[in-house]
């Protein structure tokens, strides 16, 4: 069976029932579904690459607790954590916020009782510079999203594929993941790269035209 391929905005599920849990993963994830029965903690850290899926695993947390505050490391600066008053809070990419922002963040979690979700890119001895910041996030109950295994790296090429409106054959992505490096900016790059050439080419993504693009690299150094 031939697939389609169609030239759609990238509509990204961001769902429960969508995010895909493999053994790079579960840990974080159970841990998440977990709540609100967790151990005396302020909190969890989520630490991944980029595309690992940081943001989709904070949606299903927020599917499951719409109770939940969401913000991001990234637009947060402006904002004081202290004037918000629930109690469950989830802080994405909080590594792009300001470290006295954080801190005051933590103090307001702590003074209110509320507990949250973080994710960062790196952890804060990578980038920081605050001690006093560093020893609060070493309380928190930590997780990594670790690298993709075979079967991840497949799911994931299928899914975000799928998101961009593209659609290719199991064994298509079978070939593909045995010849592409085993990481999520890979996986990114090969959707995108897939996605743009058959549409340029209007070809379908076939085994033969993946191997031509996988010649054409190696021919290229």
């Amino acid at each position: 069976m031939k697939q389609r391929a169609f030239s759609f905005p990238n509509t990204t599920l961001h769902t429960r029932e969508s995010y895909v849990v493999s053994t790079c993963n579960t840990e974080a994830y159970k841990w998440l579904d977990a709540w609100p029965k967790w151990s005396d903690t302020l909190g969890a850290l989520i630490l991944g690459e980029a595309h690992s899926g940081k943001t989709h695993l904070c949606q299903t947390f927020i599917e499951k607790n719409p109770d939940a505050r969401f913000l991001n490391g990234q637009v947060c600066a402006a904002n004081h954590p202290f004037e918000y008053k629930e109690s469950l809070f989830v802080l994405d990419d909080a590594d792009y916020a300001p470290e006295p922002w954080l801190f005051h963040f933590f103090n307001h979690a702590k003074e209110n009782g509320s507990q949250f979700v973080m994710t960062m890119s790196r952890p804060h001895q990578d980038w920081g510079t605050l001690p006093d910041l560093s020893s609060r996030l070493a309380t928190l109950s930590t997780f990594t999203l670790n690298l993709p295994d075979d079967a991840m790296v497949q799911a994931l090429l299928k899914k975000n594929l799928i998101d961009c409106g593209v659609f290719v054959d199991d064994q298509v992505l079978t070939y593909l993941g045995q010849h592409i490096d085993r990481s999520y900016t890979a996986i990114d790059h090969w959707v995108r790269l897939l996605e743009r050439l058959s549409a340029e080419q209007k070809r379908n993504i076939t085994i033969a035209f993946v191997r031509g693009i996988l010649n054409d690299m190696d021919s290229n150094g």
